[in-house]
């Protein structure tokens, strides 16, 4: 729907991997429906990334999760863009 905006996190994940710092994860505010995949697209560019998901909740369990179980979880919630 044109208009809405997503308030949430793009995640980035390269060889299955949750990277360190803006290259794993971005938070986002109030970025426009439109504008989702775009955004995707310029994160995955910059940083080398396979894949960018995203995620409306982020967790204190994820922020203490080991890397491989992160990229499970953010698999199981997430959508992917890229």
């Amino acid at each position: 729907m044109p208009g809405l905006n997503f308030n949430g996190y793009f995640i980035g994940v390269k060889e299955g991997k949750h990277l360190c710092g803006n290259a794993g994860t971005q938070r986002n505010h109030y970025v426009q429906q439109s504008k989702i995949h775009q955004t995707a697209d310029r994160m995955a560019h910059m940083y080398g990334l396979d894949e960018v998901w995203l995620i409306y909740t982020y967790s204190q369990r994820m922020c203490e999760m080991e890397p491989d179980e992160f990229v499970t979880q953010v698999h199981k919630i997430g959508t992917r863009i890229i």
